[in-house]
């Protein structure tokens, strides 16, 4: 026990210290000014809550950067960069929040990856493909809320491969206070025994009765129409047409492969030299998974029009996959730490 202990803060630290590195430099030259997204929650971090009527709901992480900035802001505003333009106080709290959100995330994706047997170099390489990846970076780094959603995924998909039915009622219960889109998640969800749906559906149910009397109280609060995020949503759906061009053209192709980067030549490389193994570990849980988690991605992307973004978030799920590349390429080597000696 006190290994696995050691073993998680080792991750959580490791992650987080090179997250924070990475991404300062990233918050320090991004053109944040042209991001509406960035603006909304930046808005919301500062009091201004009438926002976009989609993203005004998501206020957990501008509240927890708030928090962060109103503690640091004394500090923080006398050694802000010369060549940095906005709040960098702000800034900087959202890209702490986000960096500890993600550390988090990066722990249970190697625990999706022991789920799948892969040893600890495998994981190893899963996880720097996670840490290093152009989306994780972004997220991380810019004062954006995918890092809350991206953790009740991968709670959800860890709670379910590793039957530990906490996680899976940790991530119902925050799921749907990160983004709306949690709902195109459901089908995974209840893929299981009629006991555990039942189960689910009450779950979803309570953490159903929690937003909705939120948002009700929300829109009271500013004085809006409940109706106004409805039409916003359903008018999203005028996107698939042009999210469908993006896609099937050369620019399409770069968003797919922008979600593992060069990292997608190792499963291609994997895929050739030793594609029955490497088949064997990815489906060692069944191929529900993918013909339910992926739809969700690919409807949450043609939805967004931000395909690349959107796309990211099968993150866990094609991280593992990288690592079983690596371990299926090289199964029978000395830091195969499950092997007898």
């Amino acid at each position: 026990m006190k290994s696995d202990q050691f073993n998680t803060a080792f991750i959580f630290v490791i992650s987080f210290l090179i997250l924070v590195s990475l991404g300062f430099t990233l918050m320090l030259y991004f053109p944040m000014q042209m991001s509406p997204d960035i603006q909304s929650y930046l808005g919301l971090a500062d009091g201004e809550w009438d926002q976009n009527p989609i993203r005004k709901y998501r206020v957990i992480i501008p509240m927890l950067a708030a928090g962060v900035n109103y503690c640091l802001q004394p500090l923080l505003s006398k050694i802000q960069p010369w060549n940095f333009e906005g709040n960098f106080s702000l800034c900087f709290s959202f890209m702490l929040v986000n960096s500890m959100l993600m550390a988090i995330v990066s722990i249970f994706i190697y625990k999706i990856g022991e789920v799948f047997s892969l040893n600890k170099l495998s994981n190893s390489i899963l996880l720097i493909s996670f840490l290093t990846n152009r989306w994780t970076l972004e997220i991380t780094a810019l004062p954006l809320i995918d890092s809350l959603y991206l953790l009740a995924l991968t709670t959800a998909l860890y709670g379910i491969l590793a039957k530990r039915e906490f996680w899976v009622l940790f991530s119902i219960l925050i799921g749907p206070w990160s983004k709306e889109a949690y709902i195109f998640f459901i089908p995974v969800l209840l893929y299981a025994s009629w006991l555990l749906v039942r189960k689910r559906i009450f779950y979803i149910a309570i953490s159903g009765m929690f937003i909705f009397g939120f948002r009700s109280w929300w829109d009271w609060r500013l004085e809006q129409k409940w109706d106004q995020s409805i039409f916003e949503i359903l008018s999203s759906f005028s996107t698939i047409p042009d999210s469908l061009n993006r896609l099937f053209s050369a620019h399409g192709l770069y968003e797919l492969f922008s979600v593992t980067g060069v990292w997608t030549l190792l499963i291609f490389w994997a895929f050739w030299k030793s594609k029955s193994l490497f088949l064997q570990m990815i489906c060692s849980h069944g191929t529900w998974l993918y013909w339910t988690f992926f739809p969700m991605v690919l409807l949450q992307a043609l939805l967004s029009g931000d395909l690349g973004r959107m796309f990211y978030i099968a993150i866990p799920l094609s991280s593992i996959w990288i690592g079983s590349a690596f371990q299926s390429l090289y199964p029978d080597r000395i830091w195969d730490t499950k092997k007898e000696t």
